[in-house]
Protein backbone atom coordinates (compact mmCIF):
# COMPACT_ATOMS: atom_id res chain seq x y z
CA UNK A 1 0.00 0.00 0.00
CA UNK A 2 1.14 3.48 -0.81
CA UNK A 3 1.37 6.27 1.69
CA UNK A 4 -2.02 7.72 2.60
CA UNK A 5 -3.97 4.73 1.26
CA UNK A 6 -6.47 3.07 3.56
CA UNK A 7 -6.55 -0.65 4.15
CA UNK A 8 -9.39 -2.50 2.47
CA UNK A 9 -12.23 -3.20 4.89
CA UNK A 10 -13.24 -6.80 5.52
CA UNK A 11 -16.71 -6.07 4.13
CA UNK A 12 -15.03 -5.24 0.80
CA UNK A 13 -13.23 -8.60 0.70
CA UNK A 14 -16.34 -10.78 1.04
CA UNK A 15 -19.65 -10.75 -0.81
CA UNK A 16 -22.36 -8.39 0.38
CA UNK A 17 -25.10 -9.77 2.61
CA UNK A 18 -27.66 -9.56 -0.21
CA UNK A 19 -25.41 -11.50 -2.58
CA UNK A 20 -24.57 -14.03 0.16
CA UNK A 21 -28.31 -14.66 0.58
CA UNK A 22 -28.75 -15.03 -3.20
CA UNK A 23 -25.81 -17.45 -3.38
CA UNK A 24 -27.25 -19.57 -0.58
CA UNK A 25 -30.66 -19.65 -2.24
CA UNK A 26 -29.03 -20.71 -5.53
CA UNK A 27 -27.24 -23.60 -3.85
CA UNK A 28 -23.77 -22.20 -3.20
CA UNK A 29 -21.93 -24.51 -0.80
CA UNK A 30 -22.12 -23.11 2.73
CA UNK A 31 -18.44 -23.45 3.58
CA UNK A 32 -15.95 -20.64 3.96
CA UNK A 33 -13.72 -18.54 6.15
CA UNK A 34 -16.21 -15.73 6.76
CA UNK A 35 -19.91 -15.74 7.63
CA UNK A 36 -22.74 -13.24 7.91
CA UNK A 37 -24.26 -14.11 11.31
CA UNK A 38 -27.56 -12.82 12.66
CA UNK A 39 -27.00 -11.15 16.05
CA UNK A 40 -29.39 -10.60 18.97
CA UNK A 41 -30.39 -7.21 17.53
CA UNK A 42 -31.59 -8.95 14.35
CA UNK A 43 -28.71 -7.52 12.31
CA UNK A 44 -25.92 -9.36 10.51
CA UNK A 45 -22.26 -9.19 11.56
CA UNK A 46 -19.22 -10.75 9.91
CA UNK A 47 -17.73 -13.62 11.89
CA UNK A 48 -14.69 -15.71 11.18
CA UNK A 49 -15.03 -19.46 10.85
CA UNK A 50 -13.22 -19.94 14.18
CA UNK A 51 -15.72 -17.79 16.03
CA UNK A 52 -18.60 -19.63 14.36
CA UNK A 53 -17.42 -22.98 15.71
CA UNK A 54 -18.59 -21.99 19.20
CA UNK A 55 -21.43 -24.45 19.96
CA UNK A 56 -24.36 -22.07 19.64
CA UNK A 57 -27.40 -22.14 17.43
CA UNK A 58 -26.90 -19.25 15.05
CA UNK A 59 -28.38 -18.12 11.76
CA UNK A 60 -25.40 -17.86 9.44
CA UNK A 61 -24.78 -17.44 5.72
CA UNK A 62 -21.36 -17.97 4.19
CA UNK A 63 -19.68 -14.73 3.02
CA UNK A 64 -17.21 -16.03 0.44
CA UNK A 65 -14.07 -14.14 -0.44
CA UNK A 66 -13.10 -13.45 -4.04
CA UNK A 67 -10.54 -16.27 -3.87
CA UNK A 68 -13.15 -18.76 -2.65
CA UNK A 69 -15.64 -17.90 -5.41
CA UNK A 70 -12.94 -17.84 -8.07
CA UNK A 71 -12.07 -21.43 -7.17
CA UNK A 72 -15.72 -22.37 -7.88
CA UNK A 73 -15.90 -20.72 -11.30
CA UNK A 74 -14.90 -22.63 -14.41
CA UNK A 75 -11.78 -21.24 -16.08
CA UNK A 76 -13.18 -22.14 -19.49
CA UNK A 77 -16.65 -22.68 -21.03
CA UNK A 78 -17.32 -24.71 -24.19
CA UNK A 79 -13.58 -25.28 -24.71
CA UNK A 80 -12.84 -21.78 -26.07
CA UNK A 81 -14.37 -19.17 -23.72
CA UNK A 82 -11.87 -18.12 -21.04
CA UNK A 83 -12.60 -16.21 -17.84
CA UNK A 84 -11.38 -12.60 -18.03
CA UNK A 85 -11.30 -10.12 -15.13
CA UNK A 86 -10.49 -6.41 -15.38
CA UNK A 87 -10.86 -3.29 -13.27
CA UNK A 88 -11.49 0.40 -13.84
CA UNK A 89 -12.54 3.34 -11.66
CA UNK A 90 -16.11 1.97 -11.46
CA UNK A 91 -15.22 -1.47 -10.14
CA UNK A 92 -14.50 -4.96 -11.41
CA UNK A 93 -15.77 -6.61 -14.58
CA UNK A 94 -15.81 -10.25 -15.65
CA UNK A 95 -16.74 -12.16 -18.73
CA UNK A 96 -15.87 -15.28 -20.64
CA UNK A 97 -14.31 -14.39 -23.98
CA UNK A 98 -13.34 -16.32 -27.08
CA UNK A 99 -9.57 -16.55 -27.02
CA UNK A 100 -9.49 -16.73 -30.82
CA UNK A 101 -11.78 -13.82 -31.71
CA UNK A 102 -11.67 -11.79 -28.45
CA UNK A 103 -15.49 -11.69 -28.50
CA UNK A 104 -17.37 -12.31 -25.25
CA UNK A 105 -19.52 -15.35 -24.63
CA UNK A 106 -23.04 -14.10 -25.06
CA UNK A 107 -26.27 -15.77 -24.03
CA UNK A 108 -29.62 -13.98 -23.78
CA UNK A 109 -27.99 -10.58 -24.06
CA UNK A 110 -25.46 -11.29 -21.35
CA UNK A 111 -21.98 -9.90 -21.79
CA UNK A 112 -20.38 -9.48 -18.35
CA UNK A 113 -20.88 -9.11 -14.62
CA UNK A 114 -19.68 -6.15 -12.65
CA UNK A 115 -19.45 -5.04 -9.06
CA UNK A 116 -17.79 -2.44 -6.90
CA UNK A 117 -15.76 -5.23 -5.30
CA UNK A 118 -14.14 -8.24 -6.90
CA UNK A 119 -15.99 -10.64 -4.60
CA UNK A 120 -19.37 -9.16 -5.61
CA UNK A 121 -18.51 -9.28 -9.33
CA UNK A 122 -17.46 -12.92 -8.99
CA UNK A 123 -20.63 -13.73 -7.05
CA UNK A 124 -22.77 -12.19 -9.79
CA UNK A 125 -20.94 -14.29 -12.39
CA UNK A 126 -21.43 -17.45 -10.30
CA UNK A 127 -25.17 -16.69 -10.01
CA UNK A 128 -25.45 -16.12 -13.76
CA UNK A 129 -23.64 -19.35 -14.63
CA UNK A 130 -25.75 -21.29 -12.13
CA UNK A 131 -28.97 -19.85 -13.57
CA UNK A 132 -27.88 -20.79 -17.09
CA UNK A 133 -26.92 -24.31 -16.03
CA UNK A 134 -23.24 -23.79 -16.82
CA UNK A 135 -22.08 -24.80 -13.33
Amino acid sequence: MGEGEEMMKLEEQVVSLDLAKALKEAGYLQQGLWWWVLNKDNEYDLWSYRKLTVPKKVTAIVAPTAAEILEDLPHIIEKIFILRIWKNENGYFLDYFNAYTDKPYSMAGYSNSSGRTLSNALALMWLYLKKEGLI
